[in-house]
This record gives structure tokens, sequence and C-alpha cells, in this order.
């Protein structure tokens, strides 16, 4: 009996990223999967099928395994903030009079706007004098998927900074903070970012 694995994003699956990629196993632990069987659409859009990818807005990569196969499919734009994508696959397995499947599910891409940056130690687009030794701080929120810690910190003068993050708002953000090794020059403009990113898939 041939089987279909949701691999990534999973089934049901929420606060996906909307540069996600689709992945799934097929498998038939008796007898294997025909290849040339396997039929993947993508929101009623055939990416796959016939033992070819039959689109050009995306690659696709076939990785064989003892029972069946893995397909990874990389769109080239990226979901819509919000949006909800239905994927359809239909197989056959290697036996004389073959077994066939036929299966469904769907993921969720996240909102738009749910992260937030406020309270930053100048206001955006601020030019003003500020001592030598000053300290950068920010807060960042999400209060529908969290925020990701390993992927949020200042970015100065085009470096990363090292950024000292302290959670809030029952774990559903941070208050990040710099404080520059040595002092800046006096005169001197300084380029500070927040690179943010919510706890997404």
């Amino acid at each position: 009996m041939v089987i279909v694995i949701p691999y990534f994003p999973e089934t049901s699956a929420t606060g996906v990223s909307p540069s996600t990629y689709v992945a799934f196993a097929v498998e038939d632990y008796t007898t294997g999967v025909a290849l040339s069987t396997v039929n993947f659409n993508l929101d009623s859009a055939i990416i796959y099928d016939n033992g070819s990818l039959q689109t050009s807005s995306g690659v696709m990569t076939v990785l064989t395994t003892a029972s069946g196969y893995i397909f990874q499919y990389q769109p080239n734009d990226v979901f819509g903030y919000g949006s909800v994508h239905d994927v359809d696959i239909y197989a056959e397995n290697n036996d004389m009079v073959p077994l066939t499947t036929a299966s469904g599910y769907s993921f969720t891409i996240i909102p738009e706007g749910t992260l937030i940056i406020r309270n930053f130690f100048l206001n955006v687009g601020q030019s003003m004098y500020v001592t030598a030794s000053t300290v950068m701080t920010v807060e960042v929120v999400d209060y529908t998927y969290g925020i990701d810690p390993d992927r949020t910190y200042f970015i100065v003068n085009g470096d990363v900074a090292p950024t000292a993050l302290t959670p809030i708002e029952s774990g559903m953000g941070y208050l990040l903070s710099f404080d520059p090794p040595n002092d800046f020059n006096y005169d001197t403009i300084i380029d500070v970012e927040v690179q943010a990113r919510s706890n997404v898939i």
C-alpha cells in the first residue's frame, strides 16, 4: 500500500514562512512506488507528473529511498501572507495489479504584520546627537508566533552586533540591547538596523 508522508510543511501547519518549500515522501514498504505514476499538484496546478517536473515556476528534487521517493519542491516565488495552500498527491505501487493512493493536505502561511518593532532608543529616521557611549535598545514582539532569538539582533554600521536579549511580554518578545565595547568617535554618523524574525516554520 502506498502512503504519503508530509515532511514540510506538516499537515495543517500554520505560521509557515512565505518562502517555504514543500517536501513529502511517497512509500510502499512491500513493492515500492512506480515513479512514473506520481502526480503532485499544488493549488490545483500540476507540478510533477509522469516522472518529470511539469512547471518552470520552481525547482524539484527527487531522492530515492529503499521503498519509494522523497520529493522537495521550491517555488520561485514566495507564497502570499495569510494564504492557505493545498497539496494533492496521487501514486501507484509496483504490484502486478497496482494499488493506488490519493492524498491531500493543506498548510497556512503566516499572516502579515504580526511582528512589531517598538520603543527604539531613537525614533525611526531621527537624527540627533547622542553620547559616545550610548546603549542601543529596542523591543521586538509577536503576539501570534513569538520571536526567534537566533535571528533577532542589531546591525551596526553593516556588522552584526553582539546583542543581549531579555524576554518580555510572557515570552512573546524580547528587549534587545547593545552596549558598544568602545565609545564611538565624536561627530560620526552611526547606521543602526534591527533584524528580527518571528517563530515561523
